[in-house]
């Protein structure tokens, strides 16, 4: 058992690195919050019942409350309050219940996977990016390109 929390814990560090970088990245690019992005990936499991017409109203509840769950990290990094958003997302990636979802999640993928289920397997895939996005730290945009300008990268090229 201790070997498999420990592979779960390595494989949690990896997994938070790489959308820390990743987000980094897109933030220095297009300058996205966290939360869009969280609700972004939140909200397709109920927007997919919606789309197949299944427990509408109650998606659509979920919807509203997604959103009312992300207006405070959209707040604060909005406000520029890094330091207040950078200690909530550390309280929460150590926080027992992130975990709790985390794994919860992990079996349901899982299972998913297993049945052969593909809107569930997205659905399960976009709750976990979910719940590493709420640990991602910020700091201030340095803009940059999206795209190198093509006659910068034929000069590097030639030297």
């Amino acid at each position: 058992m201790q070997k498999a929390v420990k592979i779960y814990h390595a494989f949690d560090q990896f997994l938070l690195s790489k959308v820390q970088d990743g987000y980094l990245w897109l933030l220095d690019r297009t300058g996205v919050y966290v939360a869009t992005l969280m609700f972004a990936s939140f909200c397709v499991a109920p927007g997919i019942s919606i789309i197949q017409q299944k427990f509408i109203l109650l998606s659509g509840i979920c919807i509203a409350i997604i959103g009312l769950i992300c207006l405070f990290p959209y707040h604060l990094q909005d406000k520029g309050k890094n330091d207040a958003f950078n200690a909530s997302a550390l309280s929460i990636e150590a926080g027992r219940p992130r975990h709790f979802f985390l794994g919860l999640q992990y079996w349901f993928l899982v299972s998913d996977v297993i049945q052969f289920n593909l809107i569930g397997t997205i659905g399960t895939v976009l709750l976990i990016v979910c719940l590493v996005l709420q640990t991602v730290k910020i700091r201030d945009r340095d803009k940059r390109p999206f795209f190198k300008p093509v006659e910068k990268m034929a000069m590097e090229g030639s030297s």
